[in-house]
C-alpha cells in the first residue's frame, strides 16, 4: 500500500494566505457596504422594470420627461396611500380611545368579573393604552426630533435608490453589453439571446402581475367602503401585495378583509370568502394560465418565498423586488433549452457544426411558446 506524503512549500503558505485574506476582505467589505449593495440591487430592478416604461413613452417625449413623469406619478401615488394610512390609523385610534375604555368600565358593574376588574385595576390600564396610542398616532408629546432622523433617513435612502435608477437607465444597455463582450465569442449571441427573452418575458410578466394587483386594490377598498369595514386602505395596499402571488394571492388577500367583516356579521364575512374564492378561480383559469404561457411560469413557492425574505428585509419595496428578482431568474432557467444551448457550445462543436445561437433549435422543441430575438419587444 503506497502513501502519498504531503509536502509544504512556502509558495503554498503564501497562496493559502493570500486566499484566506483575499476571502476576508471581500466578506469585511460586503458587510460594511451591505446598505449600498441592497441599495444598488434596488435601483437595478427598478430601472429595468422601468426601462420598457420610459421606452413607450420616448415616442411623445424625451427619456428625461419620461423618468421626471414617472417619478412624480409614484411619488403622489406613494404619498396618497400614506396619507391615506395615516388618517385611517388615527380614526381608528380615536374609535378604541372611546369605545374601549368605555366597554371596560361598564364591565366593572357586572357581578362577579367586574370586581375582579377592579382589583386588576384593567380599566386604568386600558385608559392609559389608548391615551399613549392616540397620542403617537397624532404626533402628541412625541419625539419629533427622533420621528425627523427617521424620515430623514428614510428619504436619503429613496433619494439615493431614485438617483441610482436614473444613471442605470440611462448606463444600464451598454453595461449589460460590455458584460456580455467580456464572454467567449462563441458564446456571446447565444447570452444575449437568453438575456433578450429573459428579461422581455420577466418584464411582461411583471406588467401583467402589476395590473392585476392594482385591479385588486380597486376591488378591495371599494368592497371594504361599500360594507362599512375599518380600514379600507390598508386592507386594499396588503391585498394588492399578496396578488402578485399566483393562483393564490387573491384569495390569501382577502382573508383579513374577512375577519374584520366578521365583526359585522358571519354572512358578511361568508360573502367575502365566496366572492374572494370564484374571483381566484377565474382568474387562475383564464389569466394567469394565459400570463404564464405568454410570458414565464413563475409559480407559488418561488414567489412566496422571495415575498417573505424581500418584505423582511426591505418592506413593501423589498416584497417587490424579491418577486422581480425571482421572475428574472426563473425566466433564465425556465426550459426554453437556452441555457443547454450555451453549455453546448464550444469552439469544436462549433467548427464541426455550426449551431445557430440567434434562435437554437434546441430552445424552440423543449418550449414550444420560446421566442426569437425578433419576436421581443
Amino acid at each position: 500500500m503506497t502513501h502519498t506524503s504531503l509536502h509544504i512549500s512556502p509558495r503554498s503558505i503564501l497562496r493559502s494566505v493570500a486566499i484566506i485574506g483575499a476571502y476576508l476582505l471581500v466578506i469585511t467589505v460586503a458587510m460594511r457596504a451591505a446598505t449600498t449593495l441592497v441599495w444598488f440591487l434596488e435601483a437595478c430592478v427598478f430601472a429595468a422594470l422601468s426601462w420598457p416604461v420610459v421606452q413607450r413613452l420616448h415616442r411623445h417625449m424625451s427619456n428625461t420627461a419620461a423618468i421626471l413623469l414617472i417619478t412624480a406619478l409614484l411619488a403622489l401615488s406613494v404619498s396618497a396611500i400614506a396619507a391615506l394610512g395615516l388618517t385611517e390609523l388615527q380614526e381608528e385610534s380615536a374609535k378604541f380611545q372611546r369605545n374601549v375604555p368605555a366597554a371596560v368600565r361598564d364591565l366593572e358593574g357586572t357581578e362577579g368579573l367586574g370586581s375582579l376588574i377592579k382589583k386588576l385595576q384593567i380599566a386604568d390600564d386600558i385608559e392609559r393604552f389608548a391615551d399613549q396610542v392616540t397620542n403617537q398616532v397624532r404626533f402628541r408629546n412625541a419625539d419629533l426630533r427622533g420621528i425627523a432622523s427617521r424620515v430623514g433617513e428614510g428619504a436619503s435612502a429613496v433619494f439615493v435608490v431614485w438617483i441610482l435608477t436614473v444613471m442605470i437607465i440611462f448606463t444600464g444597455p451598454s453595461m449589460v453589453n460590455g458584460a456580455i463582450e467580456l464572454a467567449p465569442e462563441t458564446k456571446r449571441e447565444p447570452i444575449r439571446w437568453v438575456l433578450k427573452l429573459a428579461y422581455s418575458t420577466s418584464t411582461k410578466y411583471m406588467g401583467f402581475m402589476a395590473l392585476q394587483s392594482l385591479a385588486v386594490l380597486l376591488i378591495t377598498f371599494t368592497v371594504s367602503t361599500w360594507l362599512g369595514i375599518d380600514l379600507p386602505g390598508l386592507l386594499a395596499v396588503t391585498a394588492a401585495l399578496l396578488a402578485f402571488v399566483p393562483y393564490v394571492g387573491i384569495f390569501a388577500g382577502a382573508l383579513p378583509l374577512a375577519l374584520l367583516a366578521l365583526l359585522n356579521g358571519p354572512k358578511q364575512a361568508l360573502a367575502v370568502l365566496v366572492g374572494a374564492f370564484i374571483l381566484q378561480i377565474l382568474d387562475a383559469y383564464f389569466v394567469q394560465r394565459k400570463v404564464d404561457v405568454a410570458t414565464v411560469p413563475v409559480g407559488i413557492f418561488p414567489t412566496m418565498l422571495a415575498a417573505m425574505i424581500g418584505f423582511s428585509l426591505r418592506g413593501p419595496g423589498g416584497l417587490l423586488v424579491g418577486v422581480a428578482l425571482a421572475t428574472m431568474a426563473m425566466a433564465v432557467l425556465g426550459n426554453t433549452g437556452a441555457m443547454r444551448t450555451i453549455r453546448s457550445l464550444d469552439d469544436t462543436d462549433l467548427a464541426n457544426s455550426p449551431v445557430d445561437p440567434v434562435a437554437p433549435e434546441s430552445a424552440d422543441s423543449a418550449n414550444p411558446v420560446a421566442m426569437s430575438p425578433g419576436e421581443i419587444s
